[in-house]
């Protein structure tokens, strides 16, 4: 989860900012909290949510039984179970009124035993550390469940997950195609202005300019004028969309850095356009492609059993456009095509220059086909007149 998510997540689910206060932490650092039913919900800088306050014993057994098996949400932001991590009045007591003569570890021990022989009614949990978007929605909802002695219903998660995407996506406004990204950071894109002249003066340049372009529709499906998307409430039931920004995109500033992923089951698609405030959120690898004023599109995706396929088009001005296709697992390939310089790479290299770009434009034709079976196909609105990919 991170701050943009967190954010958007307490207006969806109607918790005032009213109610928002700045409280300062045990380290002295300072933080936005918000007073809700009692507790206090705030976001810590290791991009997690807490909640805080008296949770009761109940409650938190019912959260454990339903939710523990997804690790993310965690009392006190450990493993245990609410039996481990309760205290009640009595326990807070004596272990306060003993903290000045230091409690001995057999004293502290005998203090839990009597607290778990206790009953469960007068016990509580302290806090939730909650690592994921859709587990502080759930367990916000079944907080107001419990308050409001309802049952949770499936349809008002769905509901409240589709919204509080489409409230993200609407403020990255993730619409921008590359050669509107050029405009924007012009000053920094030359080289790829370049390459996409160069590309331009021959029927094969042509002919892979429209395949990246038709391949980054189907990675970033906002950005294709020729289709109309769904409504979220009906896609996010196939498809999982994560946005992350950067904290310009927090403060609704003009920016064009963040990233966007789409997974299934099996696959995993990312767009992450950055500007010259280059910030990154993602595994470690995606750095040695998306640099300042950089881009990428990636496919992920299984195609068979054990065997991976990966196909890259990323941008940044150290080494120019290059598209980057790569099977691993059972099988292992790799082939590359930097368009910047117009030199092809691939291992056991045996194959002339013809050879190797047929590859390229047969592996982009698969990918765009691999990549819409996930996005476009779930995305785009059921009564769209335009052909699609089967």
């Amino acid at each position: 989860m991170n701050r943009l998510e967190f954010e958007e997540i307490l207006k969806t689910l109607n918790i005032s900012e009213s109610r928002l206060f700045i409280k300062k932490d045990k380290f002295g650092n300072y933080r936005p909290v918000y007073n809700w039913n009692d507790l206090e919900i705030s976001f810590n800088k290791n991009n997690y949510a807490i909640i805080e306050g008296k949770i009761p014993f109940d409650f938190a057994q019912k959260i454990y039984d339903k939710y523990s098996k997804f690790n993310d949400i965690k009392i006190n932001g450990n493993n245990k179970g609410p039996i481990d991590n309760a205290i009640d009045d009595i326990y807070l007591n004596e272990i306060n009124k003993n903290t000045k003569r230091k409690l001995q570890k057999n004293q502290y021990q005998e203090e839990k035993r009597n607290l778990k022989q206790r009953p469960n009614e007068n016990k509580y949990i302290t806090s939730y550390y909650v690592y994921s978007k859709e587990a502080l929605v759930a367990l916000l909802l079944e907080m107001m469940n419990y308050y409001n002695n309802t049952e949770i219903n499936s349809d008002k998660y769905n509901d409240f997950i589709a919204q509080l995407n489409n409230k993200i996506l609407n403020r990255v406004k993730p619409n921008v195609p590359i050669n509107k990204w050029v405009k924007i950071n012009n000053k920094n894109t030359s080289l790829l202005a370049n390459t996409m002249v160069k590309m331009n003066n021959s029927s094969y340049g042509k002919e892979i300019r429209k395949l990246l372009d038709e391949f980054d529709k189907t990675v970033n499906p906002f950005i294709n004028k020729d289709i109309e998307l769904d409504d979220p409430i009906n896609y996010t039931k196939n498809v999982n969309i994560e946005v992350f920004g950067n904290k310009d995109i927090y403060r609704n500033l003009k920016n064009t850095n963040y990233y966007i992923e789409i997974t299934d089951l099996n696959s995993d698609i990312t767009y992450y356009p950055s500007d010259e405030n280059y910030y990154i959120q993602k595994q470690n690898y995606v750095k040695n492609y998306v640099k300042p004023n950089g881009f990428l599109y990636e496919l992920d995706t299984l195609i068979d059993k054990g065997i991976y396929y990966n196909l890259k088009h990323y941008y940044n001005v150290e080494e120019g456009e290059i598209i980057e296709i790569t099977y691993y697992g059972l099988k292992e390939y790799q082939i590359s095509y930097n368009l910047s310089k117009d030199i092809i790479t691939m291992l056991n290299d045996n194959l002339d220059e013809e050879e190797k770009k047929e590859i390229i434009k047969k592996e982009l034709q698969k990918a765009i086909y691999l990549t819409s079976k996930i996005t476009t196909n779930n995305m785009i609105k059921k009564d769209n007149k335009v052909k699609i990919l089967k």
